[in-house]
């Protein structure tokens, strides 16, 4: 894509995702069958964008019950890591793991309500294993 700079080349690669990347509504399946049809790159920004959209307004527990699905969580950590954003992926690798272990809950109907003070509310599991969320 030739772009005079950086913010230019952004727009043109999010136009072009917003133009290959249907919207899908919260329909898990389906967004992950559009990601599948991506080129790597947009394909890596596709996955990645809920995630920093949860980053922004919530956190990795709300992540996953925002977009409770393990195929599309298995898509956000292979597109950091094909973006190259290696300890972002290391720390979402590990909040993974543990999401997984509650992943019932993560897809229960009470998620919303019983987020706090639930196993994966993040704040207080970060505390407890700093080893898994931090690498320096």
């Amino acid at each position: 894509m030739n772009a005079p700079d950086d913010d230019a080349l952004f727009e043109l690669l999010s136009a072009e995702l917003n133009a290959r990347l249907k919207e899908v509504s919260r329909d898990m399946d389906a967004l992950h069958a559009e990601l599948l049809r991506l080129p790597r790159g947009l394909r890596a920004m596709g996955a990645t964008h809920p995630l920093d959209v949860s980053m922004a307004l919530d956190d990795l527990g709300w992540h996953f019950g925002n977009w409770p699905s393990q195929a599309i969580a298995r898509e956000t950590l292979s597109g950091l890591r094909e973006l190259g954003a290696t300890e972002a992926a290391e720390i979402f690798e590990a909040a993974l793991g543990h999401a997984v272990q509650h992943w019932n809950f993560v897809c229960g109907e009470d998620f919303h309500d019983r987020y706090h003070e639930s196993p994966l509310d993040w704040a207080p599991y970060a505390r407890a294993h700093p080893n898994l969320v931090c690498t320096a």
